[in-house]
């Protein structure tokens, strides 16, 4: 049976490190949450056993692995989890296919501050602590 998903804490997954950094920023600075980082695949399913995400967002192409195999994880782990992938190589077949592997939503990299605010708002209006 799954976990009770806890509205602060927000999963970021992606083997790019500035990536991770400005998304930490933009999450803690605007929603006050607590931001949990994995920069491969490898530590991503470490941190993922033991994490409670609201939300997680994943990069598709890690270099270690796919994000898409990391989404089952989280959903059974945490069914209410929303998941957002991203990828600087977007199109609408990338973005039919995250939707197809159970993701939430998607967004293109290279992202600004605002994408990342209306995603978070877009499930959680009013819900992050």
């Amino acid at each position: 049976m799954g976990k009770i998903a806890d509205p602060s804490t927000i999963l970021v997954i992606d083997d790019e490190v500035p990536i991770t950094m400005i998304l930490q920023s933009v999450l803690i600075k605007n929603f006050s949450c607590n931001v949990k980082i994995a920069n491969s695949y490898s530590e991503a399913e470490e941190l993922i056993d033991g994490a409670i995400p609201a939300m997680a967002f994943i990069d598709i192409n890690l270099g270690d692995g796919n994000g898409y195999n990391l989404i089952p994880f989280i959903k059974k782990n945490v069914p209410g989890a929303k998941i957002v992938m991203m990828s600087a190589y977007a199109s609408e077949g990338e973005y039919v296919t995250a939707i197809k592997h159970g993701a939430d939503h998607f967004i293109e990299k290279p992202f600004n501050k605002n994408s990342i605010i209306e995603t978070i708002n877009l499930f959680f209006i009013n819900k992050l602590i």
